[in-house]
């Protein structure tokens, strides 16, 4: 066991910017989303539950909220008019469709170098509401007009982890070829247009460049994997596992999965 580190160099850092947005149509591929200027997230209809014996707070419950933000950009694809209720471009409003989106918020740190200092975001199931926006006459400190929409989501439910629809990948964590592989899906190859991954996929890209790598096989025994750092042998008979994704249930229950 170590004391606790108050402010180390290492851990100083923070997050800003965002850059490099992405509109995918349910049909085509991927486009720009040029001018972006900020997305503000927030996690809308979170409720709370309460469980009472005797007159006593028994237990405190929070269910999930849902994944929204207000993006503001100087300027928009036109493919976004399918999935408005505007005009844009000559182009008549239509039903409104759901899409997806991603972009970028850069890391800093002011003191150590990070690999790979930025977070995808990928958004599932989204629907944006433009909001309104006011022209005024030009005049010496004129500025340019802002757009923007309210974005919601459906969250829906996927192999790994509870209903949501707002994944974040963490550069400075995530394999290097990890974040290679995914954003020559995002961003599109000389071969391949810009496309938007399914929730499979992404998960299916950390498995197979996990260094540590738990496989369960159905006779309900598993096999670990991995560097000296992370699985060691104690004894003839006894193993230790250090890897970070072992996680301690109780006293003789752990949960480990690959990273």
């Amino acid at each position: 066991m170590t004391r606790i580190i108050w402010d180390s160099p290492i851990r100083r850092f923070y997050e800003t910017g965002v850059s490099r947005g992405v509109f995918y149509p349910s049909d085509g591929p991927g486009v720009p989303w040029n001018g972006l200027v900020s997305v503000s997230e927030t996690s809308s209809d979170s409720t709370e539950s309460f469980v009472y014996q005797d007159g006593i707070k028994r237990r405190n419950t929070q269910s999930p909220g849902e994944f929204s933000a207000t993006l503001e950009a100087l300027t928009y694809p036109d493919e976004i008019a399918d999935y408005t209720s505007l005009w844009v471009n000559g182009r008549p409003p239509v039903r409104k469709q759901t899409f997806n989106l991603s972009y970028q918020t850069d890391l800093k740190n002011d003191h150590v170098g990070l690999a790979n200092p930025y977070c995808l975001h990928l958004v599932y199931n989204a629907l944006a509401k433009p909001n309104s926006k006011a022209f005024n006459s030009e005049s010496e400190s004129t500025e340019p007009v802002a757009f923007g929409w309210d974005i919601t989501t459906t969250p829906f439910k996927f192999s790994g982890g509870p209903p949501s629809s707002h994944i974040i990948i963490d550069g400075t964590m995530a394999h290097a070829a990890v974040m290679n592989e995914i954003e020559a899906i995002l961003y599109g190859t000389i071969l391949d247009e810009p496309r938007f991954p399914t929730t499979d996929e992404v998960l299916a890209i950390f498995e197979s460049h996990a260094i540590f790598r738990i496989t369960y096989h159905e006779d309900d025994t598993f096999t670990a994997s991995g560097p000296d750092s992370a699985v060691r042998m104690v004894d003839a008979i006894t193993f230790e596992l250090t890897s970070p994704s072992v996680v301690m249930i109780s006293a003789d229950t752990y949960k480990a999965t690959s990273l």
